[in-house]
């Protein structure tokens, strides 16, 4: 069994024994009807504000392993932006990314490995800091340095050369890049099976359509898509998950509540996609994943909160 069938597996366990996590499958069904013309495949990867194109591919590599590689809780009061070149963004992935091309332009070589095995807090801080620090500092510290480690004690340095071992196989990269970097790990434990999530391993998998074959990923599952989920009715929570996300009481890492809103997510996305696949054949689960984060990003819908590392 590859990662994604791990993750289509133990998602569906826990969607069939979920206690506070209900999923609403009349309006998924029509939701999957009103979007089916629309999805054609849609990738995060294109809709980003930044033309990234003009970058070399070494540079593009290194920008979206080391985005991918931080990218996680941005929520806060207030919601953690930072202005790229005067243009200001709602969504904190696209601030990160404009903050790592500031560093790069200002002639910090955020994207250098042996930089980044070396990088001391202060300077990662300055990197990250708008009007005020990025939550989780200290452990995108930690992370950067890992990073960077792992690239120079196995990979020379080079992430292409971490690409090149997955030979385009986007389950054997999920694999490589989950097992070599430890902040990549994404799992819980529910009822005693282990849950798989992999996040943002597969989100960097997704980052290089030309160099690795992320058609077969599942849903990046977060805390944008379930509030948008919740605010179609195709999520229904029960009494006290209500009563924790609209008071804004953060969930525990690894909690009941979180693994069972996670891996909804992920087996909604999957039959979303499987209806859609009836009409318009060829639709892949990422592309539903994308539409719902880029169109659910505005819902005013709370969101649960987790302080985490894995979205």
């Amino acid at each position: 069994m590859n990662t994604f069938e791990k993750i289509l597996e133990s998602t569906e366990y826990v969607v069939n024994n979920a206690e506070e996590v209900k999923i609403n499958n009349e309006k998924l069904l029509a939701y999957a009807k009103e979007i089916a013309p629309k999805v054609n495949n849609l990738s995060w990867v294109n809709e980003n504000p930044f033309n990234l194109e003009e970058l070399s591919e070494e540079k593009r590599i290194n920008l979206m392993l080391t985005f991918n590689s931080l990218s996680f809780s941005y929520w806060g009061e207030p919601y953690w932006t930072k202005p790229y070149k005067g243009q200001k963004f709602k969504r904190g992935s696209w601030s990160l990314i404009g903050a790592l091309l500031t560093a790069e332009e200002e002639g910090i070589p955020i994207l250098d490995a042996n930089y980044k095995a070396n990088i001391s807090l202060e300077e990662v801080t300055k990197v990250l800091t708008s009007s005020f620090v990025m939550p989780m500092i200290q452990e995108r510290w930690k992370i950067l340095q890992d990073t960077g480690t792992v690239l120079v004690e196995k990979y020379k340095g080079d992430f292409r050369n971490m690409i090149d071992a997955a030979k385009g196989n986007g389950a054997n990269f999920v694999d490589l890049i989950v097992n070599d970097f430890s902040s990549f790990k994404d799992t819980a434990e529910y009822k005693g099976k282990k849950i798989y999530f992999c996040k943002r391993a597969q989100a960097t998998a997704q980052s290089f359509p030309n160099l690795i074959d992320a058609s077969k990923t599942t849903a990046l599952a977060d805390y944008v898509e379930p509030a948008h989920l919740r605010s179609l009715r195709i999520f229904e929570y029960g009494n006290e998950l209500s009563y924790l996300i609209d008071s804004e009481i953060e969930l525990k890492k690894g909690s009941k509540f979180e693994t069972e809103i996670r891996s909804s997510n992920v087996q909604v996305v999957k039959r979303i996609t499987d209806e859609i696949n009836k009409t318009h054949p060829n639709v892949i689960q990422s592309a539903v994943n994308d539409y719902l984060w880029l169109y659910g990003r505005d819902s005013k819908t709370p969101f649960h909160r987790c302080r985490t590392t894995a979205y």
